[in-house]
């Protein structure tokens, strides 16, 4: 359209040079040629004047009427014989100037041209003013492009309506609500993570005490074995205390007999009433010792018998603390799932929530045009990033607007100069 309009200009240019060039040229046969026009409509008015007389009704005219209806004949006679002659002359003088087409059309619509010449000017200043508005246009929608491109938005997409004020306290709230929302699903995320990490440290540990642990068969066994015996070895426990205490007591007597003894030994060796006396002393307590060691006989121990059972007491007793230690870490792991079934509720509800503030996005989107790649986060935190392209694109709406009216301004013209073509 723009290559077409500027070739019309062109042609318009061209054509108004002709004009100014043959208008000097016509202007001096213009003027011999209005003393015809004024005499023909002269002419058409006698005709006229002759045509009403006609229908008169000649009979009813008086004597004085009809001599001045005859001297009137006379003046219309003289007067078609000049204008006979000054239509000669003119013939003549078109003959003789070989007037072309467009002169003639010149002298017939002198009024128009010279209108039109005169808006030659102000015609130029429009279709200048056209050609920059044309080239301002390109210019900015293309600007309008790259910016929708920049925010996001498609070629053909429509650019989304201004934010109120009531929509910027709704997206605010969701985004505060998206944000809760996201906390408490990481938070039961993370708890999600460590339960399952407990099952698999439990289960490991599960896997490392059953195969150590005996069947109930055999540990019921090994049990009953270590029962029945454990009478038996508190009996041996006793004697072997009795015994311990038996040993001592000898071992006091025989102290006793080898001080005695050597009491005696220095008291008769001292000599006197004294010496003797104490060697006395000392032989008698020496002897009662002999005595009583003697007497006090050492008890006969009792021989255990061997113990040929499989597996020892302290087997049995590891097997005792592992059973204790499976159950309760088999415990633990039971609640573990338990917490772990209502972690995944959890998790579920939050992932509820979060789809369906997803999807409230989504609709926002939809309504108002926003790009794919809209978060609630720009649209509850930031200004409307669209403002700047709205009031681009209606300063080009404005100017398109404004360059449509001046086309059809220059359309006009170009009607008013058809007659020329």
């Amino acid at each position: 359209q723009y290559t077409q309009l500027y070739s019309e200009k062109e042609t318009y240019e061209q054509e108004i040079e002709k004009i100014k060039d043959t208008r000097s040229k016509n202007e001096v046969q213009l003027e011999q040629l209005s003393r015809l026009a004024v005499n023909w409509s002269h002419f058409s008015e006698i005709i006229a004047i002759q045509e009403e007389i006609k229908k008169k009704n000649m009979k009813e005219m008086p004597q004085e009427g009809l001599f001045q209806l005859n001297h009137l004949n006379q003046s219309i006679d003289q007067l078609r014989v000049t204008m006979l002659q000054e239509q000669e002359r003119s013939k003549q003088a078109i003959e003789k100037s070989h007037l072309k087409k467009d002169q003639l059309l010149f002298i017939e619509r002198k009024n128009d041209i010279q209108r039109i010449i005169s808006s030659i000017d102000s015609t130029k200043s429009l279709l200048q003013e056209k050609e920059f508005l044309e080239r301002e246009v390109k210019k900015e929608r293309d600007q309008v492009l790259r910016n929708k491109l920049q925010l996001g938005l498609n070629i053909g997409q429509r650019i989304p309506p201004h934010q109120t004020a009531t929509q910027k306290k709704e997206y605010q709230e969701l985004y505060q609500d998206s944000l809760e929302v996201e906390r408490k699903l990481q938070e039961v995320i993370e708890k999600k993570s460590f339960s399952v990490y407990q099952q698999n440290s439990l289960s490991e540990q599960l896997d490392k005490i059953e195969p150590e642990i005996w069947d109930n068969k055999l540990f019921q066994e090994t049990e009953k074995h270590y029962q029945d015996s454990k009478n038996q070895e508190y009996r041996s426990l006793v004697n072997e205390n009795s015994a311990t205490k038996e040993k001592n007591k000898r071992l006091q007597i025989n102290l006793i007999g080898i001080i005695g003894a050597v009491l005696g030994v220095f008291g008769f060796i001292s000599g006197g009433l004294i010496g003797f006396i104490a060697g006395l002393g000392g032989i008698t307590i020496a002897g009662i010792s002999i005595f009583l060691f003697i007497r006090i006989k050492p008890r006969k121990e009792l021989t255990e018998k061997k113990d040929t059972f499989k597996y020892t007491y302290a087997d049995y007793i590891k097997q005792i603390e592992l059973r204790k230690q499976w159950r309760a870490q088999l415990a633990e792991f039971d609640q573990v799932i338990m917490d772990s079934k209502q972690i995944q509720k959890m998790v579920e509800k939050y992932t509820q929530q979060k789809k369906e503030a997803t999807n409230t996005l989504n609709q926002i989107i939809t309504n108002n045009g926003y790009p794919e790649n809209m978060t609630i986060k720009i649209l509850a935190n930031q200004e409307d990033s669209f403002d700047s392209l709205r009031d681009r694109v209606q300063a080009v709406e404005e100017k398109e607007e404004l360059l449509e009216k001046i086309s059809e301004q220059l359309s006009q013209w170009k009607k008013q100069v058809q007659f020329m073509e």
